[in-house]
């Protein structure tokens, strides 16, 4: 590559040899990129005279290299509005080297008819040094006359031509639409012949399956229309099993994913509800079997930032707080409130609406929309049992406003018993923050953190750690390391339990340590049973709940524990301990009700939380950057 076009690689060069001109010194240009089509792209790159070029593909010298337009004769540029385009097919010939390419075409035009050409036998030129005399009138009418003639020759010789062009075109096409009417309605009466036989021995959706598949089977796979017939039948092949369409597609004719995933997005998404969007999620709901439409309901919110555009097709303003049809305020928002649901049995998840709100949404406005979120997935078919939330003010107030106490986690909603919990990252995240600000009291005992902070600093400076995965951002929580669901599980675990213990018994800590190795034990333990993700597990506690397990037990003790856990310097309980003691009863009834009712063998409790969610919220940040809070119309988009 030439020097000046390393100085600046963020500008677009000419990757033509000898060539210097890029976008911004020359902008009167148009640049061109390399085709794709392989064969074309070689003789691009061939007659570029660049031997580097030679070693890349097609596809990345179409996404990384252009041409000038200097390099390719006018007759190969067309100009619309503005702008310069290349003909089909075009190959760059000019180029700044010392043997140039052939030319396609002659660089000037034929030199027009010369006087001294047209003059007769007869007429002589005089042979003096004096300047040539003017022709005689006579002569200069003759040369006319003659010129004359030669263009009404042309004319009429091209005017034939086109005339055999018309005549013949229109031959072909006359034959051609004879031979497709024949064909047409040959293939007409053969279809019906197929379809009576088909009617005997078919059902109606099959016949119309087969008959499809005989329209496509003659097409190109980009040439192919689908009906939204086909469509519909395709999607719910596709959501019972990928791996089964896969397997299909290779046997029969099935519109591409890609396809069906295009078709999914002619959706149009507002605040509320989409009916569109709910009768294409039936479709997969229709394929699942009983149990699997046994879900939980969860709701979270996302920091938005207030900001104002002008929808155009909705011809509205988005931005303002919109709560579906319950209507809109004049208040810019700056939350989203997004219901998503999951399946208990099966793993699958799906949003299913969002509204817009300032600040968390009013417990009233929550409760309707709670109802109306229930009312329309018994619509659907499925079997809700679950609502899974954080520890907001305005959470709280709905599951004291819809009866859920600690003896009573559950409401009735239309004859079915649905239960209500607190999302237990969020519990143990919290239990950490207050145990960093306050600490706890376990009967007379004292859970301090100062024994953590010891504990980190005696370990830190060995050789071979007891806890290495403590590091200063667990000890010195700042704003960010508190919401950090991660670096909470850390404090709470085994092996700090573990490492206060071994510093205890080295009376490298005071006895009253061990009501803090204690307190992270049993939260460790705790959260395990809470976040099972298989069926075995090595880690106590971590398996499935079933039958045989011991999970109801150690439920019921440590129920009766947090009884006795208390905050320091304060004199009722806190919230974060009144969550866990909700959850845990909600879990125990839970686990009775689709074991009894629905024949769970086990349940998988890493499904009874927020996690799906939170990762959805990941990606709608990712979407634009890792932006932290995306716009109305960014998060819309996303």
């Amino acid at each position: 590559m030439d020097a000046k076009k390393s100085r600046n690689p963020h500008c677009q060069w000419c990757s033509a040899i000898n060539c210097n001109n890029n976008r911004n010194s020359r902008p009167d240009l148009s640049f061109h990129r390399f085709p794709k089509d392989p064969e074309l792209c070689r003789r691009w790159v061939i007659n570029s005279r660049r031997a580097d070029l030679d070693r890349k593909s097609a596809e990345a010298l179409s996404k990384g290299n252009v041409l000038c337009s200097e390099h390719f004769e006018s007759h190969l540029l067309r100009r619309v509005n503005s702008k310069n385009f290349l003909c089909r097919n075009s190959v760059p010939t000019i180029f700044h080297i010392p043997n140039p390419l052939p030319q396609l075409t002659p660089s000037r035009s034929a030199p027009k008819i010369r006087i001294s050409q047209t003059f007769s036998p007869d007429i002589t030129l005089p042979q003096s040094s004096d300047p040539p005399a003017e022709p005689e009138p006579s002569n200069i009418e003759l040369i006319n006359s003659h010129e004359n003639q030669v263009k009404t020759l042309k004319r009429k010789l091209n005017s034939e031509k086109c005339r055999n062009f018309r005549l013949t075109k229109k031959l072909k096409t006359s034959k051609t639409t004879r031979d497709n009417t024949s064909e047409s309605k040959q293939a007409t009466a053969e279809k019906e012949q197929v379809e009576k036989l088909l009617g005997k021995y078919l059902t109606e959706e099959a016949c119309k399956f087969v008959l499809t598949q005989i329209r496509v089977a003659h097409m190109k796979s980009t040439s192919r229309k689908w009906s939204s017939a086909d469509k519909s039948l395709a999607l719910s092949l596709y959501h019972t099993s990928k791996k089964a369409y896969y397997l299909l597609q290779k046997i029969f004719h099935l519109p591409s994913p890609k396809t069906l995933t295009n078709s999914m997005r002619n959706l149009q998404i507002a605040p509320g509800f989409s009916t569109p969007f709910l009768n294409l999620f039936k479709i997969k709901i229709n394929a699942m079997t009983p149990n699997e439409k046994i879900c939980a309901l969860l709701l979270d919110e996302i920091s938005i930032k207030p900001f104002l555009t002008y929808n155009p097709q909705q011809d509205l303003v988005e931005g303002f707080e919109d709560f579906g049809h319950f209507g809109r305020t004049n208040t810019a928002s700056n939350s989203a409130l997004v219901f998503m649901v999951r399946g208990l049995l099966s793993k699958w998840k799906q949003p299913l609406a969002y509204v817009l709100s300032k600040g968390p949404v009013k417990t009233n406005t929550l409760l309707s929309l709670i109802k109306e979120t229930l009312q329309k997935l018994v619509e659907l078919g499925l079997q809700p049992k679950i609502i899974i939330c954080d520890q907001g003010s305005n959470n709280r107030a709905l599951f004291k406003r819809l009866g859920i106490s600690i003896d009573k986690p559950f409401f009735d909603f239309d004859s079915i018993r649905v239960y209500g919990m607190f999302d237990p990252p969020h519990l143990i995240k919290s239990i950490r923050n207050n145990l960093y600000s306050n600490g706890f009291r376990v009967g007379d005992a004292k859970v301090c953190w100062s024994y953590i902070s010891r504990l980190y600093e005696i370990d830190s400076k060995s050789p071979i750690r007891l806890c290495p995965k403590l590091t200063q951002r667990h000890i010195v929580l700042k704003n960010f390391s508190k919401l950090s669901v991660n670096l909470a599980v850390h404090i709470l675990s085994h092996s700090v339990a573990a490492g206060i213990a071994t510093m205890v018994n080295l009376s490298a800590l005071p006895p009253e340590a061990m009501a803090t190795a204690h307190f992270a034990e049993k939260f460790d333990q705790l959260f395990n049973c809470f976040n099972s993700k298989a069926f075995h597990s090595k880690q106590v506690m971590g398996h499935a709940i079933s039958v045989n397990s011991e999970h109801l037990r150690f439920l019921n003790e440590t129920q009766e524990w947090l009884n006795t856990v208390r905050a320091n310097n304060q004199s009722g309980s806190i919230p974060c301990l009144e969550g866990w003691k909700l959850s845990i009863s909600c879990l125990k009834m839970l686990w009775d009700d689709v074991r009894e009712n629905h024949g769970f063998r086990y349940l998988l409790t890493d499904r009874l939380n927020q996690d799906c969610l939170e990762n959805l919220f990941s990606v709608i940040r990712g979407k634009g950057g890792h932006r932290f809070n995306p716009s109305p119309q960014e998060f819309r988009a996303a």
